[in-house]
């Protein structure tokens, strides 16, 4: 086990974390959106 792989995966790991980080953001913003077009 080298580590390049070791590196490689936790890069991985992080880019993924991120992106659902973002996604979850994302969601949250538009539903205080949608929420506040209904009032």
């Amino acid at each position: 086990m080298s580590f390049d792989w070791v590196d490689a995966k936790i890069i991985m790991l992080a880019m993924l974390s991120l992106k659902l980080t973002i996604r979850y953001v994302y969601l949250a913003n538009f539903g205080l959106m949608a929420a506040s077009l209904n009032l």
